[in-house]
């Protein structure tokens, strides 16, 4: 193991004998007290074996030794290379050289709330590099005491996590994106897994049927329904699940105030390389304003045309296109 001990009261540092930042292959330990180097270059037998570092290097993760005043007493390549310093820039720099600003206040009272009781920790935050690059970090700290227990340097052990918070940011962007969709669309989204039993339903429910979305879940959501149509939707959906196929459906919804509108409900299942159901996707649509200007117009056709008979008029319709004239009473003519 190549964490240095301090002997005798004197400070050592380790430092590169040859090569320098990452291209470390050779290396010293200077005692401060005395001005004096000292080879700690490991013999050929020795290189039969890795070091802690060297094993932490290899497997991209850095590792820093200081003692209280900051000194560097080990250090990894990979350190190094994470801060963008050479082990002896990074002697005696303090932590607001590389420690992001806005993440600075909360590591430092979490570091000296430990330090004082000699604790471990773990915390993310950001190192800046001298060229002004930012990486995210891993990091976690613990404290070496002499025997009255109290702490007299510090361990860190540092992984570069800037790839997994760049795609947790991502994520977290394309959740929010879908989440507004699903919000500001006046459709009532839905999913549920390939055996139809309904799993995610977008909050518009509350607004539609003046209960929670857990209450449409599973097949909860068929209680919402006008009597008269439950039964036959109920197996309308059966039916679409067992044979894979795209549903288009139409049901009297219960409102808030207990009076029914009509929806229209469409989903069509995603499917895998076998053509099995691994879940389906699908919207709710009110359409009871278009349900009732359907009738009405129905109701005003179905008037005139009695108005028409009992008067004893004919009415006919021509087709320009067809050259086609069709009379009222079905006839046609031209």
């Amino acid at each position: 193991m190549d964490l240095l001990p301090i002997l005798n009261g004197a400070s050592r540092h380790l430092e590169p004998m040859q090569g320098s930042g990452a291209d470390v292959d050779r290396w010293g330990t200077r005692d401060f007290d005395r001005g004096e180097a000292f080879d700690v270059a490991p013999s050929p037998a020795e290189h039969q074996s890795l070091t802690l570092s060297e094993v932490l290097s290899h497997a991209r993760i850095g590792l820093l030794h200081r003692d209280r005043q900051q000194r560097v007493l080990t250090v990894n390549a990979r350190f190094c290379e994470l801060a963008g310093r050479t082990p002896a820039q990074l002697s005696g720099l303090a932590i607001e050289a590389f420690i992001h600003p806005d993440d600075l206040p909360e590591l430092r009272r979490i570091y000296e709330a430990h330090m004082a009781r000699s604790t471990p920790f773990g915390v993310e935050t950001r190192i800046v590099r001298p060229d002004g690059s930012v990486i995210w970090c891993d990091i976690n700290v613990c404290f070496v005491c002499d025997t009255a227990g109290v702490a007299v340097s510090t361990i860190t052990v540092a992984q570069d996590v800037t790839a997994r918070r760049a795609a947790e940011a991502e994520l977290r962007e394309s959740e929010e994106h879908y989440r507004y969709t699903v919000e500001l669309n006046p459709q009532i989204s839905w999913t549920a897994q390939a055996d139809g039993s309904i799993d995610a339903v977008s909050s518009r429910w509350r607004a539609a049927t003046g209960s929670d979305p857990e209450a449409a879940l599973g097949t909860q959501w068929i209680s919402a329904l006008h009597p008269d149509d439950a039964g036959p939707i109920n197996l309308a959906w059966a039916d679409a699940v067992a044979s894979r196929s795209a549903v288009d459906l139409e049901y009297r919804l219960r409102g808030p105030d207990g009076a029914y509108r009509w929806s229209r409900a469409r989903a069509a299942a995603r499917l895998d390389a076998t053509g099995a159901p691994i879940r389906w996707y699908g919207t709710l649509e009110d359409i009871h304003d278009r349900k009732l200007a359907e009738r009405a117009l129905r109701e005003s056709e179905e008037r005139f045309r009695l108005a028409a008979h009992a008067a004893g008029l004919g009415i006919w319709d021509y087709d320009a296109l067809g050259g086609r004239r069709e009379w009222s009473n079905g006839k046609e003519g031209r």
